[in-house]
């Protein structure tokens, strides 16, 4: 036998018996639990087309990173309620503890509980079938409570848990949020001509019109004294738009347009617009200084309802960033729920670009409506997936 041909030989031999070892090994991963063991290396092909909006637009279907920084998340969270409620505020702060006051969506009643482990106490003997969201006003006496009609309408009422107070306002009502003092509420109304924004306080329900638009589908919120925010209802399959109404001057300002899968939530000071997009077929969270329009990417991946801007320190920003995105259209599979997420509490620090872990929650806790005490040192929360009031160590 000649010299090529016992090298030859040698060569494919060494090539079986390395093919005869990827093999075993991948084998074994199989067996230990992963994904698909050998053809796991060309994916499962089960995975959501994410186009358009999915997290990374390239039909991966790979999870967000959780950012960098501290990790150490040992800080205690707390479940207050088991049932499903409609909303809640904080009531009154004192050494002894936090009351809060929440509505619950069984049969509406309001209910009064505190931080430092006492029971739940009825606040208020009304009941409210069909309520599904509650706007609160300052130390939780008054609220404008929302509730499904048999004949599929939304009625608005104003509702006091201390004195006999009871106006509606008008029927199918788009948006209506609380002022950050929660002293006024904005709310738009459906017109012959798209839609109205009034303001109103929680004593008297007086409207006044500050705002109309020829748009039918808006959404409000107001983080910042100075402004309200309006966003075009969010869709990644659809271009969107989000401006601002100056609550001084009622000038409307346009900042971002023809993005879709567009949300935003607006910094306290009015400088700053946290919002979340499809870029480049990915959906993102970006950073934008409104005074210099500098954008930035976040160091972070959620839906920017899921985020709430500090009042001291207006650089810093609480987020409950999922632990895991799937692959799906973004924001629409999250919001009518066929996405769900696992939170953990992140605070970061845009000004000097610092990051914090606070508390890995448990599984299937999915972080809305995040509100802090007046020290900042608690946040508290609602769990999207079964309505369940929490709160959190900061």
């Amino acid at each position: 036998m000649s010299t090529t041909k016992k090298k030859y030989i040698v060569l494919v031999l060494v090539v079986l018996i390395g093919l005869l070892v990827a093999l075993f090994s991948w084998s074994q991963k199989d067996q230990e639990g992963s994904t698909g063991g050998l053809f796991s290396f060309f994916g499962s092909g089960d995975i959501k087309d994410p186009t358009p909006g999915g997290v990374n637009g390239d039909g991966t279907g790979n999870v967000s990173e959780n950012p960098s920084g501290t990790t150490d998340v040992s800080l205690p969270y707390r479940k207050i309620t088991d049932g499903p409620i409609s909303g809640f505020s904080i009531a009154t702060e004192s050494a002894e503890g936090i009351s809060l006051v929440y509505q619950e969506r069984a049969q509406g009643y309001v209910q009064r509980i505190s931080t430092n482990g006492n029971a739940a106490v009825r606040f208020s003997s009304t009941t409210f079938p069909g309520v599904y969201e509650s706007v609160f006003g300052k130390l939780g006496q008054m609220a404008y409570v929302r509730t499904l009609t048999d004949e599929e309408m939304v009625k608005t009422t104003l509702f006091s848990t201390s004195k006999d107070v009871s106006h509606v306002l008008p029927n199918n009502i788009a948006s209506i949020v609380a002022s950050p003092d929660t002293q006024k509420a904005f709310y738009l109304a459906p017109s012959s001509n798209g839609l109205v924004g009034y303001t109103t306080t929680f004593d008297t329900a007086s409207p006044k019109k500050i705002f109309s638009s020829r748009l039918s589908e808006l959404v409000a919120s107001w983080t910042s004294p100075s402004f309200i925010t309006l966003t075009s209802k969010a869709s990644a399959y659809a271009p969107g738009s989000i401006s601002l109404l100056n609550t001084k001057t009622l000038a409307q300002t346009t900042v971002l347009v023809g993005k879709t899968g567009l949300t935003g939530n607006l910094s306290y000071d009015g400088s700053t617009l946290l919002y979340g997009a499809i870029v480049d077929s990915r959906y993102s969270n970006h950073i934008l200084s409104l005074a210099s329009g500098v954008d930035t990417v976040a160091p972070f991946t959620t839906i920017p309802e899921k985020c709430l801007w500090e009042k001291k320190n207006v650089k810093k920003i609480v987020c409950a960033v999922p632990t895991a995105m799937p692959s799906a259209n973004y924001p629409d599979d999250w919001y009518q729920g066929t996405v769900g997420f696992t939170d953990t509490i992140w605070v970061f620090d845009l000004a000097t670009g610092s990051s914090d872990a606070r508390a890995a929650l448990p599984a299937g806790v999915d972080a809305i409506s995040l509100t802090l005490n007046s020290e900042e040192s608690f946040l508290f929360f609602i769990n999207k997936n079964d309505g369940s009031l929490w709160m959190a160590d900061l």
